[in-house]
């Protein structure tokens, strides 16, 4: 039997760039839902955010949150992970640990850069328009530090190789790097699918990965059919490597309907 599993970022995929709303894409996300086939949101947010997004849009399945720091799995998804609340599994780096590496460095080389740690709640609104409340979710971080980089584009590699010094990484993603541990969206998925295949061992996996970042490289690179989807706000990454591309025309949640659709229709 065939079964698609789409694993989706958010932020200018699934969700406006603008906006937030996902409402374009709505009745994709309820053909999935008819045919049982599982969408994982996987994105730069928080748990805390993810778990807002699912709840509102009544997603049972699990999540990647942070750029693939961390996994949520609902309690008693897979028969081996048997637990009331979410079972959390963490790749990524200490949270404290990133933010003394980043004032280490900042001291040390006179970096300039404003974080989510450094930035209020009402900063937050202002470089990102999300809500009051969005915003305080935001701040509410375990494994990532998303950075608003306002130093010269000539010194993001050295800031690069002095955080690899740290075993750390620096990604970008659609608004901010992010400073993050030695983990990427790809092995995530990667971890997931090796648990769906043990729970449904008769079922062959058609695996789809939505994404408009340089940071979703990695989860677009694992997948059967990648889709990248259009970013007006922003230069696309480079997907030269990618094979079975699709790249729908309409921007955000536009798009990410239009290409659910086709490869529904292309499976059946």
């Amino acid at each position: 039997m065939k079964k698609l599993i789409v694993f989706s970022d958010l932020d200018g995929t699934l969700l406006d760039h603008n906006t937030y709303s996902w409402q374009a894409a709505s009745a994709a996300m309820e053909k999935l839902q008819l045919f049982k086939f599982p969408l994982i949101l996987n994105s730069s947010k928080t748990y805390t955010e993810m778990l807002s997004l699912c709840k509102q849009m009544n997603n049972q399945h699990p999540f990647i949150f942070e750029n693939g720091s961390s996994i949520a799995i609902p309690g008693n998804y897979f028969s081996t992970l048997k637990n009331d609340q979410y079972e959390i599994i963490h790749f990524g780096a200490n949270y404290q640990n990133i933010l003394k590496v980043l004032a280490t460095l900042r001291k040390k080389y006179q970096y300039n850069f404003i974080g989510f740690n450094d930035a209020s709640v009402e900063d937050i609104i202002r470089m990102t328009n999300l809500d009051k409340d969005q915003a305080i979710l935001a701040k509410q971080r375990h494994s990532s530090e998303p950075i608003k980089w306002l130093d010269s584009e000539s010194s993001i590699n050295e800031f690069k190789s002095h955080l690899k010094q740290h075993d750390l990484a620096l990604v970008k993603g659609g608004r901010f790097y992010n400073v993050m541990g030695q983990c990427n969206k790809g092995a995530s998925i990667e971890w997931l699918l090796k648990h769906y295949k043990q729970k449904e061992p008769e079922t062959n996996w058609i695996t789809l990965a939505l994404g408009d970042s340089e940071n979703d490289i990695p989860m677009l690179e694992n997948v059967t059919y990648p889709v990248l989807i259009y970013n007006p706000d922003s230069s696309p990454p480079n997907t030269q490597k990618l094979k079975n591309l699709i790249t729908p025309s309409q921007p955000g949640p536009e798009g990410w309907n239009k290409a659910i659709h086709e490869l529904i229709n292309l499976i059946q």
